[in-house]
C-alpha cells in the first residue's frame, strides 16, 4: 500500500501540482471568507447602539460609533472591493469570463433595476426603493448569473 501511494505520487506533474495548490489555495479563501464575513456581520449586531429590536431587516437604521463605523467601512471596502479584484489574477480564463459576466450583470440590475423600481413605486405599486434593495438586487442577480454561466459549462 506504501509503494502504490509513493507511485502515484511520484505520477503527479508540475501541472497538477500547481492545479491542487491553486485549489487548496481558493478552499483557503473562501473558508476565511466565510469566518471573516461571519465575524463583521455579526460585529454589525453586537455594535449596533440602538435599543430594542435588531433584525436583519432594520439593518439601514442602525446607529454606530464613528470610529467604528469608519473601521467597518474599511474592512467592507476591503472584503466586497479589494479582495474580489486581486483574486481575478488568481483564476483562470474561463472563471474570470463568468465573473465579469456576473458582475456586469448585476450592474445592469442595479442602473435598470433603480428607475424600474422608482416608477412603480411612483404608481403605487411598490414601495420606495431602498440603498439595501438595489445592493441585494444587484449582488442576488450577480450570484444567480454566476451560477447559471457556470452550470451551463
Amino acid at each position: 500500500m506504501t509503494g502504490r501511494s509513493l507511485e502515484m505520487r511520484k505520477a503527479i506533474g508540475p501541472g497538477e501540482r500547481i492545479t491542487q495548490a491553486r485549489r487548496r489555495n481558493k478552499l483557503l479563501y473562501l473558508i476565511s471568507s466565510l469566518v471573516f464575513g461571519a465575524v463583521l456581520g455579526a460585529s454589525f449586531g453586537v455594535l449596533d447602539q440602538r435599543p430594542g429590536n435588531r433584525g436583519f431587516f432594520s439593518f439601514t437604521t442602525m446607529t454606530l460609533d464613528p470610529g467604528i463605523a469608519l473601521a467597518m467601512a474599511v474592512l467592507l471596502a476591503f472584503g466586497l472591493i479589494f479582495v474580489p479584484l486581486y483574486m481575478f489574477r488568481k483564476v483562470d480564463e474561463l472563471a474570470v469570463q463568468h465573473n465579469l459576466r456576473a458582475m456586469c450583470a448585476g450592474w445592469f440590475a442595479m442602473m435598470g433595476g433603480y428607475p424600474i423600481w422608482q416608477a412603480l413605486a411612483a404608481g403605487g405599486w411598490a414601495g420606495q426603493p431602498t440603498a439595501l434593495g438595489i445592493f441585494l438586487l444587484g449582488y442576488g442577480v450577480t450570484i444567480v448569473t454566476y451560477l447559471v454561466a457556470k452550470w451551463r459549462t
